[in-house]
């Protein structure tokens, strides 16, 4: 039985690694995994591809299914344009109608339930919902452009450290580390394509750091639910990986890796 490690990094671009020779963040094998499709968004929707990813089955979320609010949470919202109330119900109705921070629950057993797993920041599992929060202040303009890229980057600086800190093999098996970087600053950072350029450098950067704490005996793999298109400022329509060993049979779906690692695992 292998120790796995997995790096979630959502927005991952394929393209951008490859035209920049991110060696690091290639590793020995990578490439573009396909991935499920928004129906009404026509491109990549990051809570339906983890799901996918988590479970094996391509899973249909529509951003209904997670932006829906029970008929109690609509009247609260409501009274909060006029006065501030929530009577101590607004969590605990966030918590059953979305799961964790902003994903959907997910009903099917995933892969990190098959064995010991220890869980970083993880969509589903543990997710502590920071960038949704700030992403959603700028949408709500209390946050200007530069103050929302300033937290964000500062979220980033964070997250890298509690991924290294928590770097832990003795008591689990299994250990997904999940960023919502690059993404979340790709869609403020488009327009600044060399800074775009510079976040990619510093990711590659940080692999290297990572696999220098991690044995060389734990298959290292990088998940990315889908790219970027700097032009339009879009989700690409594919996905990125990478591993740090040769895969069998080599992954072309966002859905083969649970059949590798459970496999793996056994």
């Amino acid at each position: 039985m292998k120790k796995i490690f997995i790096l979630g990094l959502d927005g991952l671009e394929y393209n951008f690694v490859e035209e920049w020779d991110l060696t690091h963040l290639k590793q020995k094998e990578y490439g573009k995994i396909v991935v499920p499709i928004d129906r009404k968004l026509g491109v990549p929707n990051t809570p339906e591809v983890w799901a996918s990813f988590l479970t094996g089955e391509h899973i249909r979320l529509s951003f209904e299914d997670y932006n829906t609010l029970s008929p109690v949470h609509k009247i609260l919202k409501f009274l909060r344009k006029y006065i501030n109330v929530s009577l101590g119900l607004s969590k605990k109705i966030r918590k059953r109608v979305l799961g964790v921070h902003g994903f959907p629950r997910v009903k099917l057993k995933t892969f990190l339930d098959i064995k010991e797993s220890k869980m970083i920041n993880v969509p589903y599992y543990n997710y502590d919902g920071k960038v949704l929060t700030v992403t959603s202040y700028f949408g709500a303009e209390r946050l200007s452009l530069e103050q929302t890229i300033k937290l964000l980057e500062g979220i980033y600086k964070v997250r890298k450290k509690q991924i290294i800190n928590g770097i832990d093999f003795e008591t689990a098996d299994i250990l997904f580390a999940y960023m919502h970087f690059p993404d979340a600053l790709q869609h403020f950072l488009f327009v600044k394509p060399s800074k775009i350029k510079n976040l990619y450098i510093d990711l590659n950067k940080f692999v290297y750091d990572l696999k220098s704490r991690i044995p060389n005996s734990v298959l290292f793999l990088i998940i990315s639910d889908h790219g970027f298109e700097l032009k339009e400022g879009i989700h690409s329509k594919h996905g990125f990986y990478s591993s740090n060993k040769p895969l069998s049979p080599k992954p072309t779906n966002i859905t083969d890796f649970y059949g590798l690692i459970t496999k793996m695992l056994e």
